[in-house]
């Protein structure tokens, strides 16, 4: 336990990384990098809403990675402990580097702070191990996103545990 402790600390002291909100603008130039050839909206339904969070992670000044979650219930329900996530995005020359589950980090934390008990996502097939690496139940059979393509739905519980590390 202690040795998972101070491992944790350690990451979080990572040399010139910091997690935080940013604004929806703040979100565009990563989103048109990273996910324009995936749809060529930048602006998202509910980007501006109250409890909508964007979190920025940030290395050494640049930002890396982004991600949004916006409370919306999961399709099929009317659930309003359901939390939507949506743009996850992390520069191609910095993937594979945690920078993205900083951020999922992040939104989890402001989620269940919020009283959210279900995190969901259309994940583009590219993005299904790294859901499924943090615990997402991911169904098998992908769904068309108009205008988007091809997506698979995931989706997890959430609970106050789930606002450490991963």
């Amino acid at each position: 336990e202690m040795i998972r402790n101070v491992t944790r600390l350690l990451n979080g002291m990572s040399l010139g990384l910091s997690v935080r909100p940013i604004t929806t603008q703040e979100t565009y130039p990563l989103r048109k990098e990273v996910l324009e050839q995936f749809g060529p909206q930048l602006d998202k339904e509910g980007d501006n809403a109250p409890d909508t969070l964007h979190v920025g992670v940030w290395f050494n000044n640049e930002l890396v990675s982004i991600g949004s979650c916006y409370h919306e219930p999961a399709p099929g329900t009317t659930d309003q402990t359901h939390w939507r996530i949506r743009g996850m995005a992390t520069r191609a020359d910095s993937q594979r580097r945690g920078y993205g589950a900083r951020a999922l980090q992040a939104l989890i934390k402001h989620c269940v702070d919020k009283g959210g008990t279900l995190m969901w996502c259309n994940v583009r097939e590219t993005g299904v191990e790294f859901y499924k690496k943090r615990g997402f139940a991911v169904k098998e059979e992908s769904h068309e996103v108009a205008g988007f393509g091809k997506r698979y739905f995931a989706r997890r519980t959430i609970t106050q545990e789930d606002t450490e590390l991963f």
